[in-house]
């Protein structure tokens, strides 16, 4: 990842850190970050560098840009796909990458289909 200063490397480490806190923790199976800032200020960019740098087996960026000109049902799927895709992996990672761009509906979907 290009070097954005202090600012981004104290993200970036302390996002490692909860990387860390979920291999050795038996206690903390399921963390969220969340990344806020500007468009353009590196947020994807540094979720994917932490993504790939976790070494976990499954890391899987969803964007709503890949998803343009999809039926509602087939966004719906995908997202629930990835989530139970990531749920059989011991350790995994999903980038909901521009979270403000999906309506509430499919965050509904994808919450329940993680407590099924």
């Amino acid at each position: 990842m290009v070097d954005c200063g202090e600012r981004h490397k104290h993200i970036y480490q302390r996002a490692m850190l909860l990387v860390e806190q979920v291999k050795v923790s038996k206690g903390s199976p399921l963390v969220t970050c969340l990344l806020e800032g500007f468009s353009g200020s590196g947020k994807t960019a540094l979720a994917a560098t932490v993504g790939i740098d976790s070494d976990f087996p499954y890391v899987k960026i969803v964007s709503a840009e890949t998803m343009i000109g999809l039926h509602e049902s087939t966004k719906c799927a995908q997202i629930v796909k990835v989530f139970e895709d990531a749920y059989k992996s011991p350790l995994s990672i999903i980038v909901l990458d521009d979270i403000e761009r999906y309506p509430a509906t499919r965050f509904e979907v994808v919450s329940y289909s993680l407590w099924l």
